[in-house]
């Protein structure tokens, strides 16, 4: 990549994240007026995966490097079903992107991109090393573990670091990564809940930029329907026409066959179509999902989708 980008979009994957990691990267680089350059960061994915990887983003005319790192030292920090160590991975990002852009939108892997990246490259971030979208309080249980002994604000707003634009000079500048690594390893237990996530704020505490909610829109799993440009489940109320990024953030996946159907699952089934050639199962029918719901329930087990 021989010119600077205006705009790095990077993800973090393993070997079973690597495939949603390139929906994520190339739905939001097919949207982008500004000139962007892809970074997806590798922990351990496979050379032919690695390969078929590069054909997707070549086939879409896009630029992406593929770094191998070493996530090695993160290894005995707490991890979930699907928060893996490579979720760690994004505190390496702005170090590696700073050579190809000033600023990256870092993403999560089950994210899809409806928005223009442009008006992230242009947002001002007034001297902070982060802009994110409110996902809760310092206080609450899955807030900042420690804020008692910092003496935070429990009322005060906290981030989730699934969606980030990072100005990647200044989080070089003020140590950003390394002051969340020397909590993670005086306290590993502060990641057990979200991973990087409480230490994250810790370390930037009054010192991010909120960004608008449409650039990072979480969504529960649940049954959907469609009415125009508005997506209704029980719990969402989501206007396509004005949102940002979807985000997926709940343990099952739209890549998984147990997530409900609906519009929020045929959206994400029609951008993995569209820009990848990698197999998924077979999505369920309303009949099916109330089948499979039934025989759980029959079996004494609670459904999780």
């Amino acid at each position: 990549m021989a010119a600077m980008a205006n705009l790095v979009i990077a993800a973090a994957a393993d070997e079973a994240y690597a495939w949603p990691s390139v929906v994520a990267l190339l739905s939001a680089a097919a949207r982008s007026t500004a000139a962007v350059a892809c970074l997806l960061l590798s922990d351990g994915i496979e050379a032919g995966t690695r390969r078929e990887l590069a054909r997707a983003f070549a086939a879409q005319g896009v630029d992406c490097e593929i770094a191998d790192v070493d996530l090695e030292p993160f290894s005995h920090f707490p991890t979930q079903v699907h928060l893996t160590r490579a979720t760690y991975a994004r505190l390496l990002v702005p170090s590696l992107a700073q050579e190809l852009g000033p600023r990256t939108v870092y993403l999560d892997a089950d994210t899809l991109t409806f928005g223009d990246l442009a008006e992230l490259a242009s947002f001002p971030l007034d001297g902070k090393p982060v802009g994110a979208c409110i996902g809760g309080s310092v206080g609450h249980w899955y807030g900042i573990q420690d804020w008692q002994e910092r003496g935070y604000d429990p009322s005060a707003p906290i981030f989730n670091p699934g969606v980030m634009l990072i100005d990647n000079e200044q989080w070089l500048r003020e140590g950003v990564t390394p002051n969340v690594l020397a909590m993670l390893e005086q306290r590993p237990e502060l990641a057990q809940f979200f991973a990087d996530q409480s230490v994250l704020n810790s370390a930037v505490y009054g010192r991010w930029k909120v960004l608008p909610p449409r650039w990072n829109r979480t969504i529960h799993r649940g049954p959907s329907v469609r009415i125009g440009p508005l997506l209704l489940s029980r719990r969402e109320r989501v206007n396509l026409s004005r949102l940002g990024i979807l985000h997926y953030f709940e343990r099952v996946k739209p890549w998984d066959r147990r997530y409900p159907p609906g519009p929020f699952l045929q959206i994400y089934r029609s951008a993995w179509k569209r820009f990848i050639d990698a197999p998924l199962p077979p999505a369920r029918t309303y009949i099916d999902w109330v089948r499979d719901r039934h025989a759980l329930k029959s079996a004494g087990a609670e459904p999780i989708a």
